[in-house]
């Protein structure tokens, strides 16, 4: 009893040779069989993908190339390119906004100083005492470069 299918009728070996035997290719000769695709023509298939892949990423380096903005984007070149036409979007033109401000005027510096020495004075309600002003002051000016 045979186990494995016999071969279809159709097919032809490759290396077919006198009954039982298989063909040595004489030296020199290719070692490819007949029906492979010649080396050249492999050749010429990997050199053409890679010609392909080379016009591609030009293809994508070129494009970007030309969507990115030739100037810097500096914020006075940004504001005359994105201005808005007029009536531009604001509370209040630079004349009134200074008459608001100088008619609502915020706290003054000895308000804000009054406050501040409060709190030094009461304290955070931390078991640990809040530092001095001389301390918050030379830590601030030790910070700037």
């Amino acid at each position: 009893m045979n186990m494995t299918r016999g071969l279809h009728p159709e097919t032809k070996p490759q290396r077919q040779g006198a009954p039982g035997r298989w063909v040595v290719p004489p030296p020199g000769a290719e070692h490819v069989e007949r029906r492979d695709a010649p080396m050249r023509s492999v050749g010429k298939g990997i050199g053409w993908i890679v010609f392909a892949l080379v016009v591609i990423v030009a293809g994508v380096l070129i494009f970007t190339s030309a969507i990115k903005p030739r100037t810097p984007l500096t914020a006075h070149s940004a504001a005359a390119r994105f201005s808005a036409p007029p009536p531009r979007l604001q509370v209040a033109g630079p004349p009134e906004r200074v008459a608001l401000e100088k008619a609502h005027a915020g706290p003054g510096e000895a308000a804000i100083t009054s406050a501040m020495d409060r709190v030094v004075q009461d304290g955070w309600a931390d078991a640990a005492p809040p530092p001095s002003r001389n301390d918050v002051a030379m830590h601030r000016a030790q910070a700037v470069p």
